[in-house]
């Protein structure tokens, strides 16, 4: 398997992800192989718009709630950090029931 520049030696727990490239000597298989993993690009260049929205929005309202500090100043995250924020956090998390919030053809 090969995942970017890195080529990877199958093993029972390799998760496959978007992008991945499989190469195997199959034979007259070829047909039904490709049917079951896919033969696109296609789907790398979508995104699943639903999560990225509300990630979004809640890294914008995270942005917007004032933490108190000491000597009584408040610190904003604002706009840019606030969804960074919250966007390391859903992505360490990977998926919540159906929203998947990392490029993964399904939840693991």
């Amino acid at each position: 398997m090969r995942r970017g520049d890195i080529e990877l030696l199958a093993q029972d727990d390799l998760i496959l992800e978007l992008g991945d490239r499989l190469a195997w000597w199959c034979g007259e298989n070829m047909d039904a192989i490709t049917k079951f993993f896919g033969d696109s690009y296609k789907a790398l260049s979508e995104i699943d718009i639903l999560p990225f929205n509300l990630g979004l929005a809640l890294g914008i309202l995270l942005g917007m709630l004032p933490i108190p500090l000491p000597g009584g100043v408040t610190l904003k995250l604002g706009i840019a950090y606030g969804p960074l924020i919250a966007a390391l956090i859903l992505g360490a998390i990977d998926h919540t029931g159906p929203l998947v919030w990392t490029f993964r053809t399904t939840p693991t």
